[in-house]
């Protein structure tokens, strides 16, 4: 792509003016192959998988620029998780063009059925003697990022949110990956309003029910969580 600098003219006050002065900026092209290359799409892979760039393309003027372009990225498929591969290439003019692809690390083999949507959620927290918060329905809901993939907007299931009722900001957003299988992993989770981050245990989606089930620990407690799609 070329860019065009506004033309610069120089003029005094005694009406003498230059020769206007033209530059013209080549801009050099970054292309990311494969998938996770725009926005709103992954390139998913399983725990333990090597990760394998799918491969950029670049140029500047015509000319091939691939070997001039900077990847900087903090992919560890040891660990679940959303990662970003950062690709960047500067110009001669020293402007600097960058792209990121999304990776994560869950699993294979990903639930066809698209699962996202309203949730009721029943919640039960262990150590609650006044028992307030307990119950439900509480409303939760999940949104598809890619087959499989899974935003949920409250992992403890609503129980501050909508069981005591005292803000939505009360949450631990997460991500799960779900398998065909019903397997469940979890991939990530959103600090709450108290600096922690939710850790399911045995999380699991019943293909038959369409009901989820897991146990969320965070701020010292076990929130016993299931969801079933209204």
């Amino acid at each position: 792509m070329i860019g065009l600098i506004a033309i610069i003219a120089l003029a005094s006050c005694n009406d003498v003016t230059t020769d206007g002065i033209d530059k013209v900026t080549y801009y050099p092209t970054l292309t990311l192959q494969g998938d996770g290359a725009t926005a709103g799409t992954y390139f998913v892979l399983a725990v333990g998988d090597t990760y394998v760039d799918p491969g950029y393309t670049s140029s500047f003027n015509g000319e091939d620029t691939k070997s001039e372009v900077k990847v900087v990225s903090n992919v560890d498929t040891s660990e679940p998780g959303m990662y970003e591969v950062a690709y960047s290439v500067k110009s001669t003019d020293g402007f600097v063009f960058s792209k990121t692809r999304n990776v994560v690390v869950a699993g294979t083999e990903p639930i066809m059925e698209d699962l996202s949507g309203a949730y009721k959620s029943m919640v039960v927290r262990t150590n609650n003697p006044t028992g307030t918060g307990n119950g439900g329905p509480y409303p939760v809901v999940l949104k598809k990022l890619t087959d499989g993939l899974y935003t949920v907007d409250d992992l403890m299931g609503g129980f501050y949110r909508d069981g005591r009722g005292i803000g939505s900001v009360y949450v631990n957003q997460g991500v799960i990956f779900v398998k065909s299988s019903g397997v469940v992993i979890q991939v990530g989770s959103s600090a709450n309003p108290w600096g922690e981050e939710a850790s399911l245990v045995s999380p699991a989606f019943d293909v038959t029910s369409h009901t989820f089930t897991w146990d969320a620990l965070t701020l010292g407690y076990t929130f016993h969580v299931t969801l079933v799609k209204n």
